[in-house]
């Protein structure tokens, strides 16, 4: 069964005249007598009483042509809304929506931004900011967001799938004035007397997680305390030195990362996945 030959009968079963159902079709009318004669065979079928065809030169549809037409139109119309609907998709630049929370430096947005540009060129980014981490990764889980970027030290978000950006290691962050700039390295054990700003990931119970890096590291630039803040950032500031931070001897991994749902298999994650 052929598409046209759906068409073809809907339009005369709507005129009941081959001559009017040809002329409106802008074909010939054996035409349309042909793939009718077609349709009936292969639906082993009559869609027409042949009785008032032969007698009467009147088309009058039998009980199953009747209802032929009904599933025809409905098939008909279907497959016109599909066709529009992959032509709206198309027209449309699609989105991938981004998440982070607040207090994220540009440097990591501008990362998740780009990572996300050269894998899905075709998709426009859209960013969405929460207040807190729990709000992002709640967002995430829901699927209000497709993405959220993030900081953590490789350890696994529950329900979450992830996908390293930047990889690198925790740096503590001093004023030029405190006299613990000059080290080469800092290790965690010694700056327990010291007064912290915070970190941006979790250090202990003495050091406040705060994700705000413009705080944390206004905060060290008037020496009033030191914080933690990721090596693949440059932050520029004059004031303010980067020195590795080490416990047990060895540098704390700190990394930026893509989340989104674990089990989500959408057409745009697995677009990206393929991509990386």
């Amino acid at each position: 069964m052929e598409f046209r030959q759906l068409e073809y009968f809907i339009a005369l079963a709507e005129e009941l005249s081959f001559a009017r159902a040809a002329a409106r079709l802008n074909i010939s009318q054996p035409a349309v007598s042909r793939q009718i004669r077609l349709l009936e065979d292969e639906l082993a079928t009559p869609l027409l009483d042949p009785t008032q065809k032969l007698k009467y030169k009147r088309v009058v549809l039998t009980e199953e042509g009747s209802y032929f037409y009904q599933e025809a139109v409905k098939i008909v119309r279907q497959s016109k809304e599909l066709a529009e609907g992959l032509e709206r998709l198309r027209s449309r630049r699609k989105t991938v929506h981004l998440g982070y929370a607040s207090g994220m430096p540009k440097a990591a947005l501008g990362a998740a931004l780009n990572f996300l540009g050269e894998r899905l060129p075709d998709f426009e980014r859209r960013l969405t900011a929460y207040p807190t981490s729990y709000a992002l990764e709640e967002a995430v889980r829901k699927e209000e967001i497709h993405f959220a970027t993030a900081l953590d030290a490789g350890v696994a978000v529950r329900q979450m799938e992830t996908i390293p950006i930047l990889e690198g290691h925790l740096q503590v962050c001093v004023s030029v004035r405190n006299p613990l700039s000059d080290k080469p390295c800092l290790h965690l054990q010694e700056l327990k007397g010291e007064r912290w700003a915070g970190s941006v990931l979790p250090l202990s119970e003495q050091v406040n997680v705060i994700p705000d890096f413009d705080q944390l590291l206004a905060l060290s630039e008037q020496n009033l305390g030191i914080s933690a803040v990721p090596s693949f950032y440059d932050f520029c500031h004059t004031e303010l030195r980067q020195i590795d931070l080490l416990r047990e001897g060895e540098k704390l991994p700190c990394r930026q990362t893509l989340l989104y749902k674990k089990g989500n298999t959408s057409f745009l994650v697995r677009k990206l996945l393929i991509s990386c």
